[in-house]
């Protein structure tokens, strides 16, 4: 196996295969019958199970039924597309349901005598699955977006990488000084925490948190607040400090801005987390309070992609991150034709996932999936960490009135390790 290892498994979207899959439904709850995909029936399922001609086995774990079964649907939906455009006969797809006990299903998969596994979606669930099926010669490709454990690589989206990637753009382009306004229940103190770390990561400093009932109520009085967010000398002195040391154009321009401007604030930059409806009804309240655009530089995550807030004059110029489209249309378009309805987003990580097993599932797989190089999907290029998290290279996007822009390209590869090896 050559040191040189870059699975491109976007390529594959160039040459959509028909080949028939073979497919087990082993969930004892009920059968998942697809109406369009090619998903077998029960006694095909069977005879699939029981044929000796299928040379490797993925388990795969979601919520086909219950809350979340229309979720669940589309990623299986997601899972067989990889299939079909892969074109492997020699891989058989073991569907189990977790929406009455991940346990069960994950060992519904591991009697099964599958190779790896991919799922289950809920954090919960993985943490359940994960103590059967997690092994050195079995992983666990979760859908989830939290670490979870030896033996588990985890393909969901994480914020933290977004704020990450955002924050170090903003001290990049001189803005040091950084506020958050975040819902106040567990998922935006989350967030500020995010901000924080990612913040003194990166050489700047926050200068205000305020914090707003979850349902919106109160968004008028926490947007007042932060616009009179007093502004301290000794915050200004020591930005206009870090930027003379940080040299360059941009700093030039952070530190003219600083000592000349006739609407100083407390902060360069503002974090945004929330849903769109609530981003919405701040941004609102945010030009009510003489916010600008460009006044300071508002960054958010991937719900700042909504078209009701390209039409608010104040998000003008705001940032989010995703990662680049490097097939991801032409994947949901394919979708939507095949399935009949419109997924969403959510359903890249699996077809990257049944993408990426289907090309390194054979052996010494370990050595493939660590690679420090990383692989290219239809999300962008990927890696996995030592924690098993996936690393992502994003793309920071500028809203304009049009819709988003490119404002920073996701790079084009992973620095490598102080020592890759030969």
């Amino acid at each position: 196996m050559t040191r040189t290892l870059f699975i491109l498994v976007a390529l594959i979207l160039a040459a959509c295969q028909t080949v028939p899959k073979k497919v087990a439904v082993v969930s004892e709850t009920e059968i998942v019958e697809e109406e369009s995909g090619p998903v077998a029936e029960a006694d095909e399922a069977s005879t699939a199970a029981d044929s000796a001609t299928v040379g490797h086995k993925v388990g795969f774990l979601a919520p086909l039924s219950g809350e979340h079964g229309g979720l669940g649907r589309g990623l299986l939906d997601s899972a067989t597309l990889a299939l079909f455009d892969i074109g492997r006969d020699d891989i058989e797809l073991v569907i189990a349901d977790t929406a009455h006990g991940a346990a069960a299903a994950a060992q519904q998969v591991a009697a099964a005598g599958v190779d790896a596994v991919i799922g289950p979606l809920l954090a919960r669930s993985v943490e359940e699955a994960a103590a059967i099926l997690a092994g050195p010669d079995r992983h666990v490709f979760a859908l989830s977006s939290d670490p979870a454990g030896a033996g588990v690589l985890v393909m969901g989206h994480s914020p933290d990488q977004q704020v990450r990637r955002l924050v170090n753009h903003a001290v990049a382009t001189g803005n040091l000084r950084f506020a958050v306004l975040a819902p106040r229940s567990p998922f935006g103190e989350r967030m500020a925490g995010l901000l924080r770390e990612a913040v003194a990561a990166a050489g700047g400093f926050v200068t205000a948190e305020v914090f707003h009932d979850p349902a919106g109520n109160d968004v008028d009085a926490a947007v007042a607040a932060l616009a009179g967010t007093p502004v301290f000398p000794g915050d200004m002195e020591r930005a206009v400090a870090t930027l003379q040391h940080q040299g360059g154009l941009a700093a030039e321009v952070a530190i003219e801005r600083l000592l000349n401007s006739e609407n100083l604030r407390a902060f360069d930059a503002v974090f945004l987390p929330g849903s769109a409806p609530l981003l919405q009804r701040t941004a609102a309240w945010m030009g009510h309070h003489d916010f600008r655009a460009g006044d300071v530089q508002l960054f958010g995550l991937g719900t700042l992609d909504d078209q009701a807030l390209f039409r608010e004059p104040v998000m003008n110029g705001a940032w989010f991150a995703v990662p680049p489209d490097a097939g991801r249309s032409a994947m949901l378009s394919r979708f939507r034709d095949t399935f009949g309805y419109d997924p969403g987003d959510s359903v890249t990580p699996v077809y990257d996932a049944m993408a990426l097993v289907s090309a390194v599932i054979s052996d010494p797989w370990q050595r493939q999936i660590t690679d420090w190089r990383g692989f290219g999907g239809i999300d962008g290029l990927f890696r996995f960490l030592g924690d098993g998290r996936t690393e992502r290279q994003l793309a920071v996007m500028r809203i304009t009135p049009a819709g988003p822009v490119i404002e920073d390209a996701a790079p084009a590869a992973f620095a490598p390790p102080a020592d890759p090896g030969s």
